[in-house]
């Protein structure tokens, strides 16, 4: 158990890095995200959010894929078992899933005014600062993302999947004819 709550916190701490890295590779590109009124713009939000998940998701997966090969060594003392995946990315997704109901508990409480929690879970999820804001469903949806890279991380490790190796690495390095 102690190893899934170290897990848990390194992920954590992967969500704030990237978090804070989103917020500041954003001021440079804000006229690609918003319109001058604020208003996202939804092709180049996709792309921005696109472009940070690039860098994000795979911290998640490779640290999962490792987990998992780690746990298929005969020497090893943890049988593989993707819920253990589940485990480590729920409990570092409770302090976004926290957030949000603090957020839709005050949007209850009163629509129109100010919404602190609003504002904090922007930028805690500040990773997909893109795309937030085009329709409501992406917030609850974009906090599985991690849940899933993770799971499907695990998976593949435990299965010695090599995605790079099998299907990128030979478009790149095309072998020669002798």
């Amino acid at each position: 158990m102690k190893g899934i709550f170290k897990q848990s916190v390194a992920f954590l701490g992967y969500h704030a890095i990237y978090s804070v890295l989103s917020l500041i590779f954003m001021l440079p590109f804000s006229s690609l995200i918003y319109y001058n009124d604020g208003v996202t713009r939804p092709i180049g939000g996709i792309f921005y959010t696109f472009v940070i998940l690039l860098l994000y998701l795979p911290c998640i997966y490779s640290n999962m894929w490792k987990l998992g090969k780690n746990h298929t060594k005969k020497v090893s003392e943890v049988k593989p078992n993707p819920i253990i995946a589940l485990k480590i990315s729920i409990i570092s997704e409770i302090p976004t899933v926290i957030i949000f109901i603090l957020m839709v508990i005050f949007h209850l409480k009163n629509p129109d005014g100010f919404n602190l929690f609003y504002t904090i879970y922007k930028v805690w999820q500040a990773i997909y600062i893109g795309i937030i804001d085009i329709a409501k469903p992406l917030y609850v949806v974009i906090i599985f993302v991690p849940v899933l890279f993770a799971y499907l991380g695990y998976v593949a490790g435990s299965k010695n999947f090599e995605f790079a190796e099998k299907y990128i690495y030979p478009l790149m390095f095309k072998k020669k004819k002798s």
